[in-house]
């Protein structure tokens, strides 16, 4: 199989569709400060093509683009988005990409360059993590004696985290995620040690605009994944309730470190205080 059968197989695409990590593997791609979308012009930067390439492949294959994340803001929800991301533009509509989608994007386009050193580094990759079956009963014990050592080394590893691993257990919920008192507390060395209520002041801020007032996050494609929102019982003033999930705290990693250190590069989760 060559990267030309990315081009003529929607199945084939979609079995390739979670290997978003890809992209930056071939070259940087660029997001909106909420870290998550990308806009139709970045989408055409990333490729090296121009702006009309991509909106006439997404009007050819938007059924499919859409099965991968691709949606078009309007109303309060764009808005609601703008807020976030800090857009002064007056547009009445705004297509988003994810990186799910740009990957989309990049099995389909046929004039890019780019886009064809995705498609040949996702088959490089496959072929890389095919197991090759050892030829003689030497190469055999070999492998056999270095898969051992990597086994006793993996277990090392995770006997060194596992007094991390069950503190944070120890403040997950039953059903998986972090309420905003437990989220404090895992980024208090990252943040300074502010507590539940100066956290959430930050999150409401300015500079972050991850929450609204009533500490619920502005909702649009993809933020399910990070937060759950739930309502809570008492009436119609009732506040709903907002839990993170663990790939949620990875997000809130990534925003609060370019918040305290923009020119850092991305380092480990804060300890459990």
């Amino acid at each position: 199989m060559n990267e030309i059968a990315f081009l003529e197989s929607r199945t084939l695409r979609q079995e390739y569709a979670d290997r978003a990590g890809v992209l930056e593997a071939v070259k940087p791609l660029r997001k909106m400060t909420d870290d998550l979308h990308v806009t139709t012009e970045m989408v055409a930067a990333y490729f090296e093509v121009g702006v009309e390439a991509i909106k006439s492949l997404v009007k050819d294959n938007r059924s499919e683009l859409e099965a991968n994340e691709y949606r078009v803001l309007e109303g309060d929800e764009l808005r609601s988005f703008k807020d976030l991301c800090g857009i002064a533009g007056r547009g009445r509509s705004m297509a988003l990409f994810t990186r799910r989608t740009v990957l989309n994007v990049g099995m389909l386009l046929r004039d890019s360059e780019v886009a064809r050193k995705v498609r040949t580094y996702l088959l490089d990759s496959e072929r890389q993590q095919r197991p090759m079956l050892p030829q003689d009963l030497p190469t055999a014990l070999r492998a056999l004696a270095d898969e051992m050592e990597a086994h006793h080394q993996t277990r090392a590893e995770l006997e060194n985290e596992k007094p991390l691993a069950e503190a944070y257990r120890d403040l997950m919920d039953a059903d998986g995620t972090f309420d905003w008192a437990a989220t404090a507390q895992i980024f208090a060395k990252l943040t300074g040690g502010l507590g539940r209520n100066n956290f959430l002041d930050l999150l409401r801020g300015d500079d972050l605009k991850i929450l609204k007032a009533n500490n619920t996050p502005y909702q649009f494609n993809g933020m399910d994944r990070y937060f759950k929102v739930r309502p809570v019982k008492g009436g119609k003033n009732a506040e709903a309730v907002t839990r993170v999930t663990p790939e949620g705290l990875d997000w809130l990693r990534r925003r609060l470190i370019k918040h305290f250190n923009p020119q850092t590069a991305l380092f480990p989760v804060g300890e459990i205080a």
